[in-house]
């Protein structure tokens, strides 16, 4: 899990099969299942959506996508200015279930209209509308934060500034006063993952930009992995392709 400040600038869509190591951000995310099932978490919960299923990610609430081979979604990410009516609903307030389902298929045009929406009214005025719709058929109930949840949320900042280091699971939980036990029972709770698995999906997150200048040989160095072959082993796992395929699907998207 990481806190990504990158899309808190601009809005984002995608339509593909979308997934992503457990992160968080300001921008509200949802996801709109057209295909397949998605194995998504969310907060404390975990959800198979079915097609025209949507998932509501409300701003800082950490979430995280496996991948479906076989399935599609679209994925819209926006800065939270432009529903600043929901941003502030959320900052006293959460939803009590985050997904909803599109029984009449109301919602799929609007999606659709997104993807090549350069209109900025236009683009506001489709993703209020889901939100608005999102909020009519789910009960909000008031926002707790709670100790363990701030702890988790010191712990991505610690790592996204830290990736580079040799961390260790020992390490770590001396940093933040706990056994390694007890911080790794928190870990595995919350990031769906042991930490190497976490850190080396973060190394790959910030090797993506590198990559457009450098080689891999320099890359996988710089961002805290000890050779190429851990390197690539960990980029196939997030993304599901060599760096190679990867900036040859980004150039032609």
């Amino acid at each position: 899990m990481y806190f990504e400040t990158g899309r808190d600038n601009s809005k984002h869509y995608a339509r593909q099969d979308n997934l992503c190591v457990p992160h968080f951000h300001q921008s509200v995310e949802i996801l709109y299942v057209l295909r397949g099932e998605k194995k998504v978490f969310i907060g404390d919960g975990a959800y198979v959506l079915q097609p025209h299923d949507t998932l509501i990610c409300s701003p800082y609430v950490m979430h995280h996508f496996l991948p479906d081979k076989t399935g599609e979604q679209i994925v819209v990410t926006c800065p939270v200015e432009y529903c600043p009516q929901f941003g502030k609903l959320c900052e006293r307030m959460q939803p009590s279930v985050p997904v909803f389902h599109d029984y009449k298929k109301e919602l799929l045009p609007l999606f659709l209209l997104l993807e090549n929406c350069h209109n900025e009214i236009l683009f506001t005025g489709l993703v209020n509308t889901i939100l608005g719709k999102f909020i009519q058929q789910t009960p909000f109930v008031p926002l707790q934060k709670s100790r363990e949840r701030t702890l988790v949320e010191r712990i991505v900042s610690y790592l996204d500034e830290h990736y580079t280091e040799n961390v260790t699971l020992r390490s770590l939980a001396k940093e933040f006063g706990y056994s390694p036990n007890y911080f790794s029972y928190i870990f595995k709770r919350h990031f769906h993952s042991g930490l190497p698995e976490y850190l080396g999906g973060v190394r790959i997150r910030k090797s993506i930009p590198l990559l457009k200048t450098r080689n891999v040989s320099d890359v996988y160095f710089l961002c805290g992995f000890n050779s190429p072959q851990q390197y690539f082993l960990h980029f196939k796992k997030t993304y599901g392709c060599t760096p190679k395929e990867f900036l040859q699907n980004a150039k032609r998207q």
